[in-house]
């Protein structure tokens, strides 16, 4: 019989932690060793050590019978996370049932992507879900390293909406990404650095004055556009189009953008795109801060209200 799901409760936090345990030392020794099962789930189980993660990104929980018989979660961004089947329930559509659940409310959301980061045990699982392997990792946990994937699903195909914005930080990668996507989709590429700034010195132009320019551009109804400027994007898209924010470490961006090469588009030579190049890292500094379009919370803000689908990278998409 199928499972009922529904919301973690707080009157969950005993037996959802015992669950984990369970999962965890259930793996056998090819997978992960003791030593590792004990790492990622010590003895005893301590719902003090959980609760903090679930109440943050409350679960899922799939029940049968009263009993709490798996779990899975996801963030407001596509990432999935915490699943367990209790040993005792699994082989039974649990997970697969869980799963469908939340990739369920992330269409409902828009969203364009799932991402997970999958324990040896669960990769093939993710796999027959749709997901592929983008890299393996080694992490470490109470003394102990642990391997594990980083995996992703795609929710839409890209070459199926209208236009593509992608926004960021400086150096966070957005236009040589925007460029090999508009490459691989045979669409024309906008980077709206052309249009925003008044002069070298980063002085905007007015939003209407950026607009005016926009309109005349060939290719920009199925284009794909980068800039880190909410308001543009903002005004630009419609429900048909999709949003890709590289929501990068400043510290990556920084290191991006201290190896860039000259842009003889932006800049008439590369010594001054160098002599530039300090208070274009003080730019990147200052994201986190910053309160105008430019900023994160610009950013986030654009990528909640957004009317069509959206996905959202914390590394360079490949």
């Amino acid at each position: 019989m199928p499972p009922t799901i529904r919301p973690f409760q707080a009157s969950d936090l005993i037996e959802v932690t015992e669950l984990v345990y369970a999962a965890v030392h259930g793996l056998g020794d090819q997978v992960y060793s003791a030593a590792q099962r004990e790492a990622w789930a010590p003895s005893p189980p301590d719902p003090r050590v959980w609760a903090e993660r679930f109440e943050a990104i409350p679960p899922a929980l799939a029940v049968i019978g009263g009993d709490i018989a798996g779990m899975m979660s996801m963030t407001n961004t596509g990432h999935i996370d915490m699943a367990y089947v209790h040993p005792d329930h699994q082989g039974h559509g649990i997970a697969s049932a869980l799963h469908a659940h939340l990739e369920a409310i992330a269409r409902a959301e828009r969203l364009g992507r799932l991402t997970t980061f999958a324990s040896n045990a669960a990769r093939s699982f993710f796999e027959r879900h749709g997901y592929r392997v983008i890299r393996g990792n080694q992490v470490e946990r109470n003394g102990e390293v642990l391997g594990n994937w980083t995996m992703d699903k795609r929710l839409i195909a890209l070459n199926e909406r209208a236009r593509i914005f992608v926004i960021g930080n400086s150096g966070s990668g957005k236009t040589t990404f925007a460029r090999r996507l508009a490459a691989r989709l045979d669409r024309a590429h906008v980077d709206l650095d052309e249009v925003a700034f008044a002069d070298q010195a980063g002085h905007r132009r007015p939003i209407a004055e950026s607009m005016a320019m926009l309109a005349g551009r060939d290719g920009l109804q199925g284009a794909v556009v980068d800039g880190c400027y909410a308001d543009l994007i903002g005004a630009l898209a419609t429900e048909d189009d999709h949003l890709v924010w590289l929501a990068l470490d400043v510290g990556a961006c920084v290191a991006n953008a201290q190896q860039r090469p000259w842009e003889p588009h932006k800049w008439p030579s590369a010594k001054q795109q160098h002599d530039a190049l300090p208070m274009l890292l003080d730019f990147i500094a200052t994201y986190e801060d910053r309160t105008d379009p430019t900023g994160l919370a610009a950013h986030r803000a654009l990528f909640a209200s957004f009317a069509g689908t959206r996905e959202k990278h914390r590394e360079r998409p490949i």
